[in-house]
């Protein structure tokens, strides 16, 4: 996932999210990819997504986590976190309701951001 960074003070996210990593158990795989609300953001405001599973979601509640990072970099500017706790997917449907990935900080540089999400 990209989050880039215009010097306007506006966050513009280009969510290249790849498949959720990590989203097996018992008795098989589930692949599934995520998505953001929006495109752009306010430095402050909250990125969020939801995630869109390709065939049967799980059936048991998942956990996420998030590592931030600046495109192009390895070094996450935040520690990786939960990022969503107990997630199921929303009655008849097959993906999640929308949840808060990251709080855009205010010294934020300028620039992309990617999202390496982990699914448990």
């Amino acid at each position: 996932m990209k989050v880039c960074l215009r010097a306007s003070r506006i966050v513009w996210i280009l969510f290249l999210l790849a498949p959720i990593v990590a989203l097996s158990g018992p008795p098989a795989e589930v692949a599934a990819r995520a998505v953001a609300d929006n495109v752009a953001y306010n430095v402050g405001t909250s990125v969020r997504f939801r995630v869109i599973f390709s065939g049967p979601p799980p059936a048991g509640p998942i956990s996420i986590s998030a590592r931030i990072r600046y495109s192009g970099e390895t070094r996450p500017v935040a520690a990786e976190r939960v990022v969503a706790q107990g997630v199921r997917t929303a009655s008849g449907t097959r993906s999640t309701d929308l949840n808060v990935l990251w709080r855009v900080p205010r010294g934020a540089r300028t620039g992309c951001y990617e999202a390496d999400l982990i699914a448990r």
